[in-house]
């Protein structure tokens, strides 16, 4: 079976209701010869006629947008104004068919994401589709009802996915939704709220365990864009979420679909009111040029000492917290930092009960040892930063400024034991490796 596309180079044709004109640039015409080559499959399979023909018209159409908004013709002013422009166009010319406007939209987005990629044009095209993907299943049987007729042997189009093909489906990301709201452990909210902005946006983890906490930056729509959303009910501004690209990458910015903007901005929203208390902890122990790592909130008795009692749940939390086996797991556990007792005697009013108390200078030299030599998160006074890296080299960026934070021991499957005046970055591996240790 031969499936044909006629391409077209030389002039815009008469789509979305406009005229048809001349394109007179030769760079631009190799520019789309190229483009045209270049989504072609070299592995032999069928390439889609529809999508090789949609893409084209659209390259086409960008010609129109390109002269109107620059007022020049080469292919390297393309721009974030002029996919706007053509969008907006399209837009004019099907008003009542949103489909056909979201589905020109995403494949405007595919053509910005590959322009930028190569890195050609003055300044990067960074264009977002403002619509969402019509996705229901009475609109995949339709195209691929509509695509088997097309077909001479009745078999449908293969560039239409399946269901069961998608990434993730609609009931694996609910379950996620309703994971966060019935679990108790901050942890865990945390780390299900990593993975709802790894499936919202398609970071990479490191980039996205490595998003600050102001990174979210809306910015209003203007023009036609401002029109366009208003009409659709979206929201009157663009989000922009700023990271540090990873794998050589040199992205620094991710535009969020306006229909995610919601829940991306709740996402951030949620994380950061849950980490409060440890950004707050790491900026003292920070001012403190990491001296001190005993809260004031830790009683101290008339005699100077710290009961063992009482360390429970403030520096330590484990799964007998609050419970009658919580001494034994605190001390055995301080003991695993070389941290001991001062006073260890029976309590001669309790004979079933110990008196355990501690000095904070041997608290706080045993956590500065502890951080120091077996966590390795100090040197010199300094440290509990990540280096992220991005172009090829790394950038700092302190804990307390990172989205999602947690006490050290918070990743690890049933948190039986949290360090809570150890703050890490969710990036660390430390935690990952006691998974079915011994608590």
């Amino acid at each position: 079976m031969v499936v044909s596309v006629k391409a077209i180079f030389i002039y815009t044709g008469k789509a979305f209701k406009q005229p048809n004109i001349q394109i007179e640039d030769i760079q631009y015409q190799d520019f789309i010869r190229a483009y045209f080559m270049s989504i072609i499959p070299l592995n032999g399979a069928m390439p889609s006629a529809s999508k090789t023909y949609d893409t084209i018209q659209l390259l086409r159409h960008l010609y129109r947008s390109l002269i109107e908004v620059t007022g020049q013709t080469h292919p390297i002013y393309l721009n974030h104004e002029v996919f706007n422009h053509a969008i907006g166009l399209i837009s004019e010319a099907k008003p009542d068919d949103l489909t056909n406007v979201a589905n020109n939209a995403i494949r405007l987005q595919a053509i910005s994401k590959t322009i930028d990629a190569l890195g050609f044009t003055l300044t990067p095209t960074d264009y977002k589709s403002a619509y969402a993907s019509v996705n229901t299943n009475y609109t995949k049987k339709a195209q691929r009802a509509k695509a088997a007729k097309d077909m001479l042997d009745g078999i449908a189009d293969p560039s239409i996915p399946d269901d069961e093909n998608k990434l993730i489906t609609i009931k694996a990301f609910l379950n996620v939704v309703a994971l966060i709201n019935l679990t108790q452990s901050v942890g865990e909210k945390i780390v299900l709220n990593l993975l709802l902005l790894l499936i919202v946006t398609g970071f990479r983890y490191e980039e996205a365990s490595g998003v600050q906490e102001d990174a979210l930056e809306r910015i209003p729509v203007k023009g036609d864009a401002l029109a366009l959303a208003k009409k659709f009910h979206l929201p009157l501004y663009d989000l922009k979420i700023n990271y540090l690209g990873s794998k050589h990458s040199s992205t620094t910015a991710h535009w969020v679909e306006p229909n995610a903007i919601a829940l991306v901005e709740s996402i951030f929203a949620s994380v950061i009111s849950l980490t409060k208390p440890f950004r707050e902890v790491l900026i003292k122990q920070r001012k403190s040029n990491f001296t001190n790592f005993i809260p004031s909130t830790l009683p101290v008795g008339i005699d100077g000492l710290v009961d063992l009692s009482d360390i429970d749940g403030i520096l330590i939390t484990t799964a007998a917290t609050g419970g009658k086996n919580a001494r034994n797991r605190i001390k055995k556990t301080l003991a695993n930092m070389k941290i001991f007792p001062a006073i260890d005697v029976e309590d001669p009013s309790n004979a079933s009960k110990s008196i355990i108390k501690y000095t904070r200078t041997d608290l706080n030299e045993g956590y500065l040892s502890y951080i120091t030599n077996e966590m390795k998160l100090l040197s010199n006074g300094d440290g509990f930063f990540r280096n992220q890296p991005h172009k090829g080299k790394y950038i700092r960026i302190n804990y307390e400024k990172l989205l999602f934070i947690y006490p050290s021991g918070a990743s690890s499957i049933g948190q039986s034991r949290l360090y809570n005046n150890i703050i890490r970055d969710v990036g660390a591996n430390e935690d990952f490796s006691c998974v079915g240790c011994s608590k």
